[in-house]
C-alpha cells in the first residue's frame, strides 16, 4: 500500500467503505496502513496473494467475500 494505490485506499476508507486490501510482499506497508486506519474506525481487511497465480486470486476473492459477506 504505497503511493496511489495507499492515497485511494485511505479516500475511501474515509468516505465510509469497508476495504478489502490487496498485497502480495509488501505486508509491513499493508499492516501499517491497516493500522492506520483501523485507529480511525475505519474498516480495513488486508488479504495477501500472488496475483500471477489464479489458485491464490480466487482463494483471496472468496476469503474477502466470506468476510465481507458479499463483495460489490
Amino acid at each position: 500500500a504505497r503511493r496511489l494505490g495507499r492515497a485511494m485506499a485511505v479516500a475511501l476508507a474515509e468516505r465510509g467503505v469497508r476495504l478489502a486490501l490487496h498485497y502480495g510482499q509488501s505486508r509491513t506497508d499493508a499492516e501499517a496502513l491497516a493500522a492506520e486506519l483501523r485507529a480511525k474506525n475505519l474498516e480495513i481487511e488486508l488479504f495477501q496473494a500472488d496475483l500471477a497465480d489464479g489458485d491464490q486470486i480466487r482463494r483471496m476473492i472468496a476469503d474477502a467475500d466470506a468476510r465481507f459477506d458479499g463483495l460489490d
